[in-house]
């Protein structure tokens, strides 16, 4: 984001600059016939973009450095207990922003300076002329060109006619096209997530953990418990071990899912591949890993993991598959294979429970609890309603992102239409004399800036969604 915004602002500085040396053409014919140098006449425009970056980084840096800090992380309260925050001022953080924004300004200022410095003064005490009118493509297409009202024409003709402001409207209306873009898209894309989550891939709508394997058994009171239909439609015991992964030196942590019957699991969990919803089943010759974890360790099908239990006890296992899953590291064992690379056959501590539609939740998690053996009672309800605060604090960050984006284009479009009024004021006096009304004098400016806008954002969104895409991953 960062790099997007400073080409844009350097894009600005480039649009600004280019019109104050276009207005001062004469002053600055009047400095060369005065015998100033090209060096000294520059100078007094790289002094101004000088002066003009330094004050908008020092307003920059206190909004960026006191502001947007406290806009973060009051979002972040709404999930945490936080301490008070202590917004620091960064000196060389801040020497490297002035820096790279100075040299940028800079740059653009140089370049628009060059071009007419090249002149001699007799050349710039005169008015610029017009540039010459040139057939376009469309002109060729005489059937297409004939049916044009004539405004349709004209700005045509202009939108080629003017090719610099043509490239700099449609590279500044892109660029602010692809951060508004990747902010809405990464406010979307996070808010489906959950959804996906906790209504297609993790159906179940209960997580009981137990203090042993015995209690499912020798628990009278949790057992009836378990077999009542008017609470409980079902369950799936689980054993649920940590274990670390691992693959040529990189490590990742992670739980092992083990259902006690392999069979049923796919009424409670859905393992099947993102792309094409490819359905995938456990087999006693292999794991099937979670899709981040399978892609932070660089592991596809037929590739073996070490995995490390909390016990130390080590064990080496094949990739089957690697399934659709976005929230923390999972593995999917059948207790066959578990059995096969550990040496133990697994504790089913964990249960996976569909609860009545109808039930009272308190209430049923207050009996689970009384029971003695009941060590956890996690609703996914309630997992997904605290992922959602976690995530929705994003949004807070996404506003700000929406918003500068906004605004660089709002400046984007005010310099690009300044510079096309002014270039042709006598063009537009001329057509008001020829006795266009005001309404049409307006069409036949803003009509090109309105085509450009267009191209510069349809040239945007494909851009946005690249940016999304790389954010995303």
């Amino acid at each position: 984001f960062p790099v997007f915004f400073c080409l844009v602002a350097a894009l600005v500085a480039l649009t600004t600059m280019t019109r104050m040396v276009e207005e001062e053409r004469l002053q600055i014919g009047t400095l060369k016939a005065l015998g100033y140098s090209n060096g000294a006449i520059m100078g007094k425009y790289l002094l101004y973009a000088g002066i003009a970056t330094s004050l908008g980084c020092l307003g920059g840096m206190a909004i960026g450095f006191q502001v947007f800090p406290r806009v973060i992380w009051n979002a972040y309260g709404i999930m945490y207990r936080q301490p008070p925050l202590q917004a620091r001022f960064y000196a060389g953080m801040a020497a490297i922003i002035f820096a790279v924004l100075l040299v940028s300004i800079l740059a653009a200022t140089l370049a628009a300076c060059a071009g007419i410095l090249k002149q001699n003064a007799a050349t710039l005490l005169q008015p610029r002329a017009p540039k010459a009118g040139k057939r376009i493509l469309l002109e060729h297409l005489t059937p297409v060109w004939k049916r044009l009202p004539f405004i349709q024409k004209v700005t045509a003709r202009n939108i080629f006619r003017y090719k610099k402001r043509f490239f700099m409207t449609i590279l500044g209306v892109a660029g602010c096209t692809a951060l508004l873009v990747a902010g809405f898209g990464l406010s979307d894309s996070i808010t489906g997530i959950l959804s996906r989550q906790f209504g297609e891939i993790e159906r179940y709508g209960l997580t009981l953990g137990v203090t042993d394997t015995a209690a499912l058994t020798d628990n009278a009171e949790l057992a009836a418990l378990l077999k009542d239909t008017t609470k409980i439609r079902s369950y799936l015991p689980m054993a649920r071990p940590a274990v670390d992964v691992s693959v040529d030196g990189q490590m990742k942590s992670a739980h092992l899912y083990i259902p006690q019957q392999p069979e049923t699991l796919s009424d409670y969990v859905t393992l099947r591949e993102r792309q094409g919803h490819a359905s995938l089943t456990l087999t006693d010759d292999g794991v099937i890993v979670t899709e981040k974890l399978a892609r932070q360790l660089g592991v596809r099908v037929g590739d073996t993991l070490q995995l490390k239990d909390t016990d130390n006890r080590s064990a080496t296992v094949t990739v089957s598959g690697i399934t659709e899953h976005y929230v923390q590291h999972y593995l999917y064992m059948t207790p066959a294979a578990y059995q096969k690379a550990f040496g133990i056959a697994p504790e089913y501590t964990v249960l996976m429970v569909y609860p009545n539609d109808a039930v009272d939740r308190d209430a049923l998690s207050e009996q689970l609890l009384k029971t003695g053996d009941v060590a956890s009672v996690q609703f996914t309800d309630t997992m997904r309603d605290s992922l959602n605060d976690t995530l929705s604090s994003i949004d807070y960050i996404v506003l700000v992102l929406i918003v500068c984006a906004g605004l660089l284009a709002f400046v984007v479009l005010y310099n690009l239409t300044n510079i096309n009024i002014n270039e042709r004021i006598r063009e537009i006096a001329t057509i008001k004399v020829l006795g266009f009304t005001s309404g049409e004098t307006a069409q036949y400016v803003f009509k090109e800036n309105l085509v450009l806008t267009v191209f510069g954002t349809l040239f945007g969104i494909p851009l946005g969604k690249l940016l999304l895409r790389f954010v995303l991953s």
